[in-house]
Formats: structure tokens, C-alpha cells, sequence
């Protein structure tokens, strides 16, 4: 007996005897964030959806080597700062849940826990690399823009970036 969210989580389990379709918890997830009419933010604002790609221990786990920190988050500042000139409106971050940065490491840049849906459902554009939270994007029809450093295209082409460069293509 299978709990699938989606038909490419029921793909892989082909030999079940039953399938039983669900929601990702991110749609119920949204679906309480949408009843809240207040704006997080009172201005207009782009949103990054963080997904702690430096630091995630399913790197680890996954057996992949780790981007080299530094050079990550200087490649994100700079994409963010063409970002923000590109749309007159500053880039937030939406801050992966088991992430702990300092002020500074996005260049002064509001850094927001624990919102991503309410952070996505008003932002101009949201901006990411692969994360389940582009369903919020998705589901609150705001434009997504996926991207990745030069870094990660080299460590990561047939892990990371083939899936999403799927969902570019699809979305």
C-alpha cells in the first residue's frame, strides 16, 4: 500500500498493490497561508527559496561532494543584486527550516524563517534553484524562475539540475 503525492511519487513504486493519492503537506500547508490576507511584507519584493544548497545534509546522505560555500553564496549575492536592479524590488530570502545564517552572508538581505508560503503568494517573482516549495510558486501563480551557479552545474548536472531543468520545462 503506497501514500503517493503525485503520479511521479506512485511511478516509483511500481509493484504496489494499491496506490492511494494524497497531498504533499505543502498544499495543505498553502491552502492555510492563503486564508491570511495580510502581506508579510508591506513593499514589492522577489523571494529566493532556500534550500540550504551549501549545507544540506541530503548532499551527504546522497553521496555528492559539497560546493564550495564562499564562492556559493557570492555567485547568489551577485545574481540577487541583478535581480533586484532588473525589478526595482529588493530580493528576500526565504530561509531554508533547518538553516542558521548570519545577518550578513546575503549582503544585509532580509533572511525569513519559517514563512515560504506567505513569502511566495504576494513576491513579484520567486526565485530558486530545486525545492518542493516551487509548489507554492505553482499553486499561487507566481512566476518562477529556476537557476543555478556555474559550481553546481558541474557537481550536480545528472542529480540536481537534470530534475529541475524537468520542471522548468514542464512548468
Amino acid at each position: 500500500l503506497v501514500f503517493a503525492a503525485g503520479r511521479s511519487a506512485a511511478a516509483v513504486h511500481p509493484n504496489a498493490k494499491k496506490t492511494i493519492p494524497i497531498n504533499l503537506c505543502d498544499y495543505d500547508l498553502y491552502q492555510e497561508t492563503v486564508r491570511d490576507l495580510k502581506r508579510p511584507l508591506s513593499e514589492r519584493y522577489c523571494v529566493f527559496l532556500d534550500n540550504a544548497q551549501a549545507h544540506n545534509p541530503d548532499i551527504a546522505v546522497e553521496g555528492m561532494p559539497y560546493l564550495d560555500a564562499n564562492r556559493y553564496f557570492a555567485s547568489l549575492n551577485r545574481f540577487f543584486k541583478l535581480t533586484e536592479a532588473r525589478f526595482a524590488a529588493p530580493v528576500v530570502i526565504a530561509a531554508h527550516p533547518k538553516s542558521n545564517y548570519p545577518s550578513d552572508l546575503f549582503e544585509e538581505r532580509r533572511i525569513l524563517k519559517n514563512m515560504t508560503p506567505a513569502l511566495v503568494k504576494d513576491a513579484e517573482l520567486v526565485l530558486c534553484h530545486h525545492s518542493t516549495a516551487i509548489g507554492y510558486a505553482v499553486l499561487a501563480h507566481r512566476p518562477l524562475l529556476f537557476f543555478y551557479t556555474g559550481e553546481m552545474g558541474t557537481l550536480y548536472a545528472q542529480t540536481r539540475i537534470r530534475p529541475m531543468r524537468g520542471f522548468a520545462e514542464y512548468l
